[in-house]
């Protein structure tokens, strides 16, 4: 599972998106933009690795605010995903 925002945090929206930062990032990811490799498809791995930065760069950099999103479980959903593939 990868939550928008952690603990207290808030998921900031973006008009001119008319979407979330969270929402615009990973359907950008899952476009394609997110491929780290180059192989032509992506994996939640990569989608959380291509989403996690831009979210908190975006909301830092146009909300003045802190927003990072979260994956879960905490110990091993690092290694869950890493080749489980969400589209080619």
């Amino acid at each position: 599972v990868l939550l928008s925002a952690g603990l207290d945090e808030r998921s900031w929206a973006s008009p001119e998106w008319n979407a979330s930062a969270f929402t615009h990032f990973a359907l950008r990811g899952l476009d394609g933009d997110a491929d780290a490799d180059g192989d032509r498809r992506v994996t939640a791995g990569e989608l959380v690795e291509f989403v996690t930065p831009r979210v908190s760069d975006w909301v830092r950099d146009n909300r003045g605010a802190r927003q990072v999103p979260v994956l879960f479980p905490k110990g091993d959903g690092a290694a869950r995903v890493a080749a489980m593939h969400l589209v080619s």
